[in-house]
């Protein structure tokens, strides 16, 4: 996980030069720090979070220091599957790859922890290999910075996505997510089950009937920002 500006090179086969151009310039003004300070994510929340991590959980993170919070316009900026042994697969910048727990506490500045509740239903720990398998099988692709849907590359929710549709499991509320493009908070419906928050979060639960949730996040001035889905 290499956030420091760098040029870009894993593109797809026969990626044409102004695209590659095109792909390095969102990278580097979406990377540009303009809250310069230290992350939000705690010794804490890093304590908390390993506690109930397992394999196949689908992390939601918010990097709110940098431009690209601007475009995404939300408190969560990213989304990754653990793979256990405090290893995330993701799709960057640099394309799909595998990341240390500590370098994600280092980066991010708020975090949730999402369980599919197919886990644990019959056959759920198949599903559950099923999908941190085919999270694996993507590493090396590159990102899709087109944000195009096309298999050959993947921006995040889009690699996480496929690799769902690959174990049988179904994580998006729309049914065609190509005519859509997907935000981390797409990710936050009934198909899962919060299973930790950071510190700075509060969410303040479910109805039986998966109404309505919130999740709130606290500035650093106290101000409250909330995040409404749907279920």
């Amino acid at each position: 996980m290499n956030y420091k500006y760098h040029f870009i090179k894993n593109f797809p086969k026969n990626y044409p030069w102004y695209r590659k151009f095109y792909a390095n310039l969102l990278f580097f003004f979406g990377g540009i720090i303009i809250h310069p300070r230290n992350n939000w994510l705690t010794k804490a929340d890093l304590r908390g979070a390993y506690k109930v991590l397992k394999k196949g959980d689908v992390v939601l993170v918010g990097g709110l220091r940098e431009l690209s919070k601007i475009f995404i316009d939300d408190i969560f900026t990213h989304v990754m599957i653990y793979v256990g042994g405090r290893r995330f697969v993701n799709s960057v910048g640099d394309g799909v790859e595998i990341d240390s727990l500590h370098a994600v506490f280092c980066q991010y500045d708020d975090m949730v922890v999402l369980r599919h509740k197919d886990f644990a239903r019959k056959n759920g720990d198949k599903k559950r290999k099923a999908f941190v398998k085919a999270g694996l099988a993507q590493v090396g692709r590159p990102y899709d910075f087109e944000f195009a849907g096309k298999k050959e590359s993947f921006y995040c929710v889009q690699f996480v996505n496929y690799a769902a549709s690959c174990a049988g499991i179904k994580i998006l509320q729309f049914d065609n997510p190509k005519t859509h493009i997907l935000y981390p908070r797409n990710v936050l419906n009934k198909y899962f089950d919060v299973v930790f928050v950071s510190h700075n979060l509060k969410f303040d639960g479910m109805g039986e009937k998966n109404a309505k949730g919130r999740i709130l996040l606290y500035d650093e001035e106290k101000q409250l920002e909330a995040q409404e889905f749907l279920c």
